[in-house]
């Protein structure tokens, strides 16, 4: 495996903030897109933002237990929780 400048910024910001070792740059994509989810936002959506080739693999993302998803993207966007058990969770 090639060792890029990423990885090697990666690996010194990694051990800075004390992060897991299996912490790669690709999490905070799968966390935004889980989120996402989570807030209802539709598989189609998700699809579209991550630029997926099909719908099947942002279905992964889509929990059935949300609600709509427009209202909860725009949370999302202004920073308040979108974690179940935690306040301003609906």
């Amino acid at each position: 495996m090639l060792v890029t400048s990423l990885d090697h910024q990666h690996s010194k910001v990694r051990e800075l903030l004390k992060m897991p070792e299996d912490f790669v740059v690709h999490s905070l994509r799968n966390t935004m897109l889980t989120r996402l989810g989570l807030l209802g936002v539709d598989a189609f959506t998700i699809m579209k933002i991550a630029g997926h080739s099909s719908i099947t693999i942002s279905q992964r993302y889509v929990h059935p237990f949300t609600g709509v998803g427009g209202a909860r993207v725009r949370e999302a966007g202004s920073g308040q929780s979108a974690h179940p058990g935690e306040k301003g969770w609906a």
